[in-house]
């Protein structure tokens, strides 16, 4: 399998990192590197997720953080879509 991030996912990760790094640059990268080791069991686990309602999303937690990450399987092309990465306390 193969990661790709829409690009609003990619903005939410982006502004995660915008948002923390001045506030504590090393926390900024711990919280993107939990959340990437995260998207990176997915290559390998890509259904480990749980279902949600939306047909076709799943979502996958990243251990230390909590950050939700809803994504999508698309056996045939063999991509793991990431489609939102949001922290519990953010509204969806």
């Amino acid at each position: 399998m193969k990661v790709v991030y829409i690009r609003a996912a990619l903005e939410e990760l982006n502004g995660i990192a915008d948002y923390l790094t001045p506030r504590h640059s090393l926390g900024a990268a711990n919280v993107e590197a939990d959340i990437r080791t995260a998207i990176d069991r997915l290559v390998v686990h890509p259904y480990s997720g749980r279902a949600q309602d939306e047909a076709g999303v799943r979502k996958a937690v990243s251990s230390s953080y909590r950050y939700r990450i809803l994504y999508a399987v698309d056996d045939a092309a063999g991509i793991v879509q990431v489609l939102s990465i949001l922290h519990p306390s953010r509204q969806s």
